[in-house]
């Protein structure tokens, strides 16, 4: 793989990412390839030559063969945004996920994808779970569209273009957990926002996560905004039961 001879960073996003305030910043390479790298994967370096530039090793459980997830990042595939692609990989993930535990699957609800929808479009202008007069958004508008059976909401941002390892930014990540996600489709993209709600909530005391394992919910909504600005995914999950 020859990225070129220097990396040049040219781009920083701050975003918070279930509690974490993590920074992330867009490269170019000599090759003229871009991505996003956080700030953690960084590391003050001397500028004295080194034989041995850089190794990689992905972590256990990639799923991309003997191709590493830094090299299929490297290669610039283009995010596009893709709201059916997005909410199968949402669904597949967590249905997997519930099914570890011995949960039954959660079904696609179209009344609540559409609240979900509207829900994660909120989020550019109004990242809380609350209206400007203090009242459960999802509640709101649930409510105005004639719905009675929403009872939980998961919100929360992804980065695209990036290797998103669903585990917390501050812990080391365990090797032998398969939480690699290349974010770099619209599948990833929902595929990564399940991960990190489940694995990645301590700051939220696991509220996210115990609302997808919660047995009582079996419909689900599912929403996807792409932010390209950004270079975003706002998600917003609606849980109900039916």
């Amino acid at each position: 793989m020859n990225n070129g001879k220097y990396v040049t960073g040219y781009y920083a996003s701050h975003v918070t990412v279930n509690g974490h305030k993590r920074v992330y910043y867009k490269f170019k390479t000599g090759s003229n390839h871009a991505g996003w790298v956080w700030r953690g994967y960084l590391k003050k370096v001397s500028n004295k030559p080194n034989k041995i530039i850089m190794t990689y090793k992905p972590y256990k459980g990639s799923n991309w063969g003997s191709q590493s997830d830094l090299d299929r990042l490297s290669r610039g595939q283009r995010f596009k945004m893709n709201i059916s692609e997005y909410r199968q990989g949402f669904l597949n993930t967590v249905n997997a996920e519930r099914a570890k535990r011995g949960i039954s699957a959660l079904k696609e609800d179209s009344g609540l994808n559409s609240v979900a929808q509207q829900r994660a479009i909120e989020l550019k202008t109004n990242g809380s779970h609350y209206t400007d007069d203090g009242k459960l958004a999802f509640v709101v508008d649930s409510k105005a569209a004639g719905i009675n059976y929403a009872h939980a909401e998961n919100i929360g941002p992804m980065v695209i273009n990036m290797i998103s390892h669903g585990d917390d930014a501050d812990d080391s990540i365990d090797s032998s957990t398969k939480l690699n996600t290349v974010v770099d489709s619209a599948y990833n993209a929902a595929k990564a926002e399940v991960l990190s709600y489940i694995y990645d909530d301590a700051d939220s005391n696991w509220g996210h996560r115990d609302n997808l394992f919660n047995a009582s919910y079996n419909v689900i909504g599912i929403g996807g905004d792409f932010v390209s600005n950004d270079q975003i995914v706002n998600n917003a999950t609606i849980l109900g039961t039916k």
